[in-house]
């Protein structure tokens, strides 16, 4: 039986009997025992020492994204890491950030104070997802041991080094992946790039079985995991333009619906292709800043 009384004592942000529906990106879910949204570390360790001591069920839940709660609810606490808990800073290169924080604020606040290294690592981190690793996680930010993202594949330990650099790669960030192999316990490390290698990193890399992504490389993953937006061919646009100059003479002339139906449909269908084709612009600009030189 839950303690209300005590818990109340306990925190000041907590509801009883609480729909989950609320919190949930899919909008359904029954009823929590008792909702809890902490402030602060101390608060969700208090929370936590509470429930082991009265042996109450509790769980940890983020933004309520890729959640499913049944109708029956959920009993016990449900301790929501979210806006009460969403602070950040940054000092100089190093950003310390709330759990409760959503990904995109803080990229946005990583981008305006020009990190641009933490935002190549954010496009590889969702490449290797779209390319059937699991596991996809971004090590601290310093004293990584030169490995920037951890991932599995078919049963084999990836670690990545992400180097967004205008010059060229050389020998010591192979160095520093090969460092990272031990500290990790990797199976592989990969080095990869938005721009080149020379020469001595190629075959320090050979040596220590460092595998090197540069960057058509990895144009090319890109474009294989569809982060990239297609672009619409000029001749579905002549195509599509002929349909409709025909079916609208065909309508004009012999007044029939299904004419008109077929030019209406062609018509909303160049339309949408012109749209398309604005966002691919758009879109392919925005990713190809994202792997662009810098420094």
């Amino acid at each position: 039986m839950l303690d209300r009384e005590r818990l109340s004592a306990i925190t000041d942000n907590v509801v009883y009997d609480e729909p989950m529906s609320k919190h949930t990106t899919f909008r359904i879910g029954g009823t929590a025992d008792a909702f809890v949204s902490p402030e602060n570390a101390l608060e969700i360790e208090k929370i936590i020492h509470f429930c082991k001591d009265t042996d109450t069920p509790y769980m940890l839940m983020g933004n309520g994204s890729n959640m499913l709660v049944g109708d029956g609810g959920i009993r016990g606490v449900v301790i929501h890491i979210g806006n009460g808990m969403s602070k950040c800073r940054i000092e100089g290169e190093e950003v310390y950030a709330d759990a409760g924080i959503l990904m995109s604020t803080l990229s946005k606040k990583i981008l305006e104070a020009n990190l641009t290294g933490f935002e190549f690592e954010l496009l590889i981190q969702k490449l290797l997802i779209k390319s059937g690793y699991h596991s996809v996680k971004i090590t601290q930010a310093s004293g990584d041991y030169g490995i920037d993202l951890l991932a599995k594949k078919n049963q084999v330990s990836y670690g990545f080094q992400c180097k967004r650099y205008q010059k060229n790669i050389g020998v010591s960030a192979i160095q520093q992946a090969y460092g990272g192999i031990s500290y990790y316990h990797l199976d592989c490390a990969i080095v990869i790039t938005n721009s080149y290698f020379t020469e001595a990193a190629y075959q320090l890399a050979s040596v220590n079985d460092i595998i090197l992504i540069d960057r058509p490389k990895l144009l090319k993953m890109l474009k294989k995991a569809k982060l990239f937006s297609s672009q619409i061919p000029l001749y579905c646009y002549v195509v599509d333009l002929i349909i409709i100059c025909l079916f609208y003479y065909l309508h004009f002339q012999y007044q029939n619906l299904i004419y008109l139906s077929i030019f209406l449909i062609h018509l909303l269908l160049f339309i949408y292709m012109f749209f398309k084709t604005l966002r691919y612009k758009k879109y392919n600009q925005i990713k190809e800043y994202t792997i662009h030189d810098y420094q």
